[in-house]
């Protein structure tokens, strides 16, 4: 059993935190929640602080269709939960920021406003293995050791 202080609900895609003070460790610079490695964890606080459902406009392989955003929710709880009863691990913070600034260094690339960092439709990501129900993994297309969203 894993024991939680607090578990804040949200909704919307303007990302506003005014109770989370990390000391300016996260933060939003014009709706990028950052940094966030694999849009979920702030590499120097995690795993003690986890973001679920940040990214938006997910498109699903192998369809590759938007569908309902969900079943990433989902999978990124479990990939929380996993982590944090250590049954998964995460890279260290090092490699977890560098993939961060990759991510960012794509989206330059491409063309894309700070605004649109979690809409990921355009942008493959993978996620360690995390066990799904068999509707989930027909729907994701997965079920390899990872989990690839075309994002």
């Amino acid at each position: 059993m894993i024991l939680a202080d607090v578990i804040i609900h949200c909704t919307g895609y303007k990302y506003c935190f005014p109770f989370l003070h990390t000391g300016g460790v996260v933060t939003n610079d014009d709706n990028r929640v950052g940094p966030l490695y694999k849009h979920v964890f702030p590499p120097t606080l995690a795993p003690s602080l986890s973001f679920v459902g940040i990214p938006n406009m997910v498109l699903f392989a192998p369809s590759l269709s938007y569908v309902n955003n969900f079943p990433l929710y989902e999978f990124q709880s479990k990939w929380i939960a996993g982590v944090l009863s250590k049954r998964l691990s995460l890279p260290s913070k090092d490699m977890m920021m560098q993939d961060i600034k990759g991510f960012y260094i794509e989206l330059e690339a491409k063309g894309a406003k700070k605004s649109d960092t979690h809409k990921i439709h355009d942008f493959m990501i993978s996620y360690p293995l995390v066990p799904l129900s068999n509707r989930h993994n027909l729907i994701l297309g997965s079920t390899t050791n990872m989990f690839h969203l075309k994002i």
